[in-house]
């Protein structure tokens, strides 16, 4: 089992605290992914989701095997990590998916990179064997972290997905852990 919290020391000796997901953080990471449904294409989801569907969400969709992280920065909830099934499927339950969300004001500083090695140090620890991300392609930044930490990119699935009015290409990525 993993820990409950963790202190991590970002490459500008910038110190961010990743720990275990409560109720009281969902009108934070509420905020936070709703921003990305409505004005990126980092989630293909449309439309925020109600504090009630966040709660079943946390409660439900979440457990031991796929926890949810917040990442804090100077007091104050700035992103969560989560891992989630890569398939329903049963035999695909070695397999996991990460998940990043960081507000905008610290993007681009290294949060994310120390976010995605801590969730596969969290894999490994958690008995998957593999990861699988799958990153729309105008988010360079996201394959791009992908691809230096070690995941192979395995194909693209052309116009999969449509949103803002146009169509969207997802990238697959691959790590065996």
């Amino acid at each position: 089992m993993s820990q409950e919290s963790r202190t991590l020391l970002l490459r500008s000796n910038v110190s961010i605290q990743l720990r275990r997901a409560r109720g009281e953080d969902l009108e934070a990471i509420a905020a936070i992914y709703d921003r990305a449904v409505l004005e990126t294409t980092a989630t293909f989801e449309e439309q925020p989701r109600s504090r009630e569907q966040w709660v079943t969400w946390l409660e439900t969709e979440h457990d031991e095997r796929h926890p949810v992280w917040v990442v804090a920065y100077e007091g104050q909830v700035v992103g969560f990590c989560r891992l989630k099934p890569a398939h329903v499927r049963s035999a695909y339950r070695f397999t996991c998916e990460p998940s990043i969300y960081l507000d905008e004001r610290v993007q681009h500083q290294g949060f994310g990179r120390a976010m995605l090695a801590f969730l596969e140090e969290e894999a490994k620890a958690l008995g998957f064997h593999a990861m699988v991300s799958r990153i729309c392609t105008e988010n360079a930044h996201s394959m791009r972290l992908a691809s230096q930490l070690g995941f192979q990119h395995l194909g693209t699935e052309r116009e999969v997905g449509y949103k803002f009015g146009r169509w969207l290409d997802v990238a697959i990525f691959h790590k065996i852990l």
